[in-house]
């Protein structure tokens, strides 16, 4: 936990706090910031939970006391690629490398099932009357479908 002084200026919604928060601690990887990030706790202090894949910071605003205060988690490295594998190009990140990340994760997920896709086409143009190539696809579709199950 840590303070950093902070005026709030007036005439600015929660969200452009929020957002001059974000920049004022160097959270580009919280941006843009989501509406759900934006609270107010038991005290009407504004409450920001900002989530990223480093982890999240939690930062109360002491308005009256014209100071942040800032909790720091940090994800360790099991949830830190977690977070990075399941981040496609629906995520919409200010920071450009998550943005180009989940870019990324998102053609090779094309490009994987483009690889199943023409797999199973040169199975049936090939091979389909081999007992290994029956067994084989028996086989992976029960794989498949028991690791779907187990990890829905």
């Amino acid at each position: 936990v840590s303070y950093r002084n902070f005026t709030v200026p007036a005439n600015l919604t929660d969200r452009q706090v929020a957002e001059r928060i974000c920049s004022l601690l160097g959270l580009s990887l919280a941006t843009p910031v989501n509406q759900a990030a934006i609270q107010h706790d038991a005290a009407n202090n504004l409450f920001l939970d900002f989530r990223h894949a480093n982890g999240g910071d939690q930062v109360t605003v002491l308005e009256k006391e014209g100071r942040l205060r800032v909790e720091t988690t940090r994800n360790n490295i099991g949830l830190y690629l977690l977070v990075l594998h399941e981040t496609t190009g629906a995520f919409h990140s200010g920071d450009w490398r998550m943005q180009l990340w989940a870019d990324y994760n998102e053609f090779a997920m094309w490009c994987l099932l483009a690889m199943i896709v023409s797999g199973f086409a040169m199975f049936l143009g090939s091979r389909a009357r081999s007992r290994l190539a029956q067994i084989s696809l028996a086989a992976g579709c029960c794989l498949f479908c028991a690791v779907y199950f187990f990890t829905r």
